[in-house]
């Protein structure tokens, strides 16, 4: 502007100084040299102008390069913040920040979630009306973690056994940590809470280290049956083959007796097997409505309980072990009963269940059904709640008339064995829940069998028994002379093959009861691949007081033809005879 008026300036005055030296006749030398002292301005005044052009098109250079810089940064706060919300919307952990004042500013959808709060209504609010953290211990309120960084600027590290709770009181436990968010100057300029809900984790974990216990136990609940077993078959065949060698008598009576108490130290010896690693299930496709209401019926026979079912319908089937799972729901029904000393009402439904990775339960995708076992007792305090599937933990007067704790941890592992799960909901005063996962079936379910029960019936024809145990060789070499047949006893697998090889050369044996598992010998496995070798049509048996072998479970696919559990009866030998020799 200044050099713009400069050459007005100069252009008037030359004007002024013609016209008064053309009136005063002036010579045209005066012109000229004043004309060309203004030219000389105006070529003054011309590169001025010229200098001050180049530095506004550098500043216009300058300003648009500035608008630009500022276009791109925004596009890239942007993408940056799009990045942000993107990552923060997909991890798994609640995220909360605040300011320096502990306000909040921004959450996460999963900490919405675990809040039970969302950001437009928590936004300014302080963090301590958004997150409440208890002890899982005491139960007592926690220090927000949000508090010690704001103060200290230092961070908070890792920490768990913590509480979040959340509207409508719902509870989740958490892992959690703080960190704070400091400007150039290093002050605290916020802070930043990281929440992660480990509920099922922790519950995932429970349900390992229950496993574990009952595997510890195992061994030796496993040991004790074996051998028991053994024992037991010996007093239990001889008193049925004591019976039948009486007739009518009253000694029948007395031995009856001793019968029945046989048969509840067989149950008890059950229960040991089923969470040792012996026990496993032999199992049947089948559909569980029909034989769950049988099963409680007889259970609730003569007590003042009432009994409700509700079974949705096509019902998945399942495969299960039918005694086994008949244990549970003894175990089960049983409890509640005694929960209910003056009465009540028990509610048993199922339902299928579709189960994916992302349910966070410790069991494989697929389906499933779903069966639950509600009752109005008094229900479980929380101390006792986790402590109820152990081996041996009962509230119960310890005894063979109240409770010896095997009951539930028995339920436990013969649900686990299947595939399964079972968990527990209670609360004291309020009654409780016990829900029974177990894995849907494709097999085709069998027709059922109306046909009466098969009676001890005789026959003839030559069997080899291999069995380790005196008394129960001497037990079965008698049952089955008495049935008709004719007997062979061998101790060990080598002296079985070499027999029965020999055997075939004359008077081939019809059938083999071979022992699992004989010590320092051959057993059954191994003895009937080896006789299968030169008599591939052989009749084999398994028997077996304690095993986790596979063959107890699918004997077919190993070349047998049937299993015999320890103990067995005179009845309980006849029957399997009979469907061996019937085939």
């Amino acid at each position: 502007m200044k050099t713009q008026d400069n050459v007005i300036n100069l252009f008037l005055e030359l004007q002024k100084f013609a016209v008064e030296n053309i009136a005063g006749n002036q010579t045209t030398s005066d012109l000229d040299e004043k004309f060309n002292l203004i030219l000389h301005e105006l070529n003054v005044c011309q590169k001025q102008f010229v200098a001050q052009s180049k530095k506004i098109r550098k500043l216009q250079e300058l300003h648009a390069q500035e608008v630009q810089r500022r276009k791109t940064s925004e596009a890239l706060l942007g993408i940056e913040n799009e990045i942000l919300d993107v990552t923060l919307g997909n991890i798994r952990e609640g995220v909360i920040a605040t300011d320096e004042n502990g306000n909040v500013i921004l959450m996460n959808k999963v900490a919405e979630e675990l809040t039970g709060r969302r950001i437009a209504e928590s936004r300014g609010k302080s963090y301590g009306k958004v997150v409440e953290l208890i002890d899982e211990t005491t139960r007592k309120i926690k220090q927000n973690p949000l508090e010690k960084v704001l103060e200290t600027g230092a961070l908070n590290e890792l920490s768990n056994h913590t509480i979040l709770k959340g509207r409508k009181k719902k509870e989740r436990v958490v892992e959690h940590t703080a960190v704070p968010l400091l400007d150039e100057n290093e002050n605290v300029d916020g802070a930043v809470l990281v929440i992660r809900d480990v509920t099922e984790a922790k519950k995932f974990e429970e349900e390992r280290l229950k496993a574990n216990k009952l595997e510890a136990i195992g061994f030796l609940a496993g040991g004790i049956a074996h051998d028991f077993n053994n024992l037991l078959t010996a007093i239990w065949g001889n008193i049925s083959l004591a019976k039948m060698l009486l007739g009518n008598s009253e000694i029948v009576d007395i031995l009856s007796n001793a019968e029945s108490a046989s048969k509840r130290a067989k149950n008890l010896t059950n229960q040991l097997l089923t969470f040792a690693k012996g026990g496993m299930p032999i199992k049947k496709a089948m559909t569980i409505p029909r034989f769950i209401e049988e099963s409680v019926g007889f259970i609730t026979r003569g007590v003042n309980v009432q009994c409700g079912f509700k079974f949705s319908k096509n019902l998945y089937p399942v495969e299960i072990d039918e005694d086994q799972i008949n244990q549970v729901i003894n175990n089960l029904i049983i409890n509640s009963i005694q929960a209910m000393p003056q009465g009540g009402k028990i509610k048993i439904t199922g339902k299928n269940s579709v189960l994916f990775e992302d349910d966070f339960l410790p069991l494989l995708p697929g389906k499933y059904i779903k069966l639950s076992f509600t009752d109005t007792g008094c229900g479980i305090n929380e101390q006792n709640l986790n402590k109820i599937f152990d081996p041996y933990f009962t509230t119960k007067q310890f005894g063979t008339q109240r409770g010896c704790g095997l009951g539930l941890a028995t339920s436990y592992s013969i649900i686990k064995k299947h595939g399964g799960l079972i968990t527990v909901n209670s609360k004291l005063g309020a009654g409780t829940t016990f829900f029974i996962y177990l894995p849907a079936s494709s097999e085709t379910i069998p027709k059922e069998d109306t046909a009466s029960p098969k009676k001890i019936r005789t026959g003839t024809g030559r069997i080899l028994i291999m069995e380790d145990e005196f008394m129960l060789c001497d037990f079965s070499q008698k049952v089955l002379s008495q049935l008709g047949y004719s007997v062979e006893t061998v101790s060990n697998g080598e002296e079985a093959v070499w027999l029965y090889r020999e055997a075939q050369k004359e008077n081939p044996f019809d059938a083999v009861i071979l022992n699992l598992i004989v010590p320092g010998f051959m057993g059954a496995k191994e003895t009937i691949g080896k006789i299968k070798e030169f008599d591939p049509n052989v009749k084999a048996i398994v028997t077996s007081g304690y095993s986790n072998d596979p063959i107890m479970a699918d004997c077919e696919k190993y070349g047998a033809r049937a299993v015999l559990n320890k103990p067995y009866d005179l009845d309980d030998l006849s029957k399997v005879l009979d469907k061996v020799f019937s085939e």
